[in-house]
Parts: structure tokens; sequence; C-alpha cells
């Protein structure tokens, strides 16, 4: 009696499967674009985790988010701004936990809120 064995295709698809981790695991800069040409995010990766100074953009090629990596992780000041590259948000970060204040801007650079963190949670809002 004929017996059906679909090893090989399982042992095809594990294959595959290694080959594409592989593929977007060695990927180091990481350089995105808009149509128009200008770049969505710049950054690097060091064995696969974000690493230094990332930017996101706008489409009009204005920063819409700003900060730093270590081994994966958001460290320091982070910033949020508006399309004309104003900072309506700085947030700090200390091992990928908000650690510090968030300040809320207006679009003039007036404050509108101050919240202090500690290990992602609220302490303190003004």
């Amino acid at each position: 009696m004929y017996s059906y064995n679909s090893t090989h295709k399982v042992i095809t698809a594990l294959i595959i499967i290694a080959i594409a981790i592989y593929h977007f695991s060695t990927r180091e800069k990481q350089v995105l674009e808009y149509d128009n040409g200008k770049p969505i995010r710049t950054g690097v990766t060091e064995n696969n985790l974000s690493e230094g100074q990332w930017t996101w953009y706008h489409k009009n090629g204005k920063k819409q988010l700003s900060g730093s990596f270590h081994r994966g992780k958001r460290e320091g000041d982070w910033f949020v701004y508006d399309t004309m590259e104003h900072v309506i948000l700085k947030s700090t970060y200390k091992n990928n936990l908000l650690n510090g204040e968030q300040i809320s801007y207006d679009s003039k650079g007036n404050i509108l809120q101050i919240n202090e963190y500690e290990n992602d949670q609220l302490v303190k809002s003004h």
C-alpha cells in the first residue's frame, strides 16, 4: 500500500523560514524613503537591535520623532515634532521605560503639561 510522507515539505518550509530570518536579521543600515525621495526614518542596527540615534520624518522632510537606542532600548531624551518641526513632546527614557519628565508643548514652544514618570508609571502631573 502507498504511504504519503510529507517530511520533505516541512524541511523545505523550515529552510525557507531560516533564509528569511537570516536575510532580515543581517541588515545593518535601515533607510526607507517616501515616494518623493525624502527619508521615512534613519538609524542603524547592531546585532539586530536598534542602536544610536534614530530619526523618523514627516513626508515633507521635517523631523517627526527622534531619540537614541542602546541595545534596542530607548535611552535619554526623545522628541516628537509637528509638521513644521516644532517640538510638541519631550520624554525621558531609561532602559526603554519612561523615567523623568514628559513635557507637552504647543507649536509656539509654550509648556502645556508636565508629567513625571518612574518606570513607566505616572507619579506626578502638573
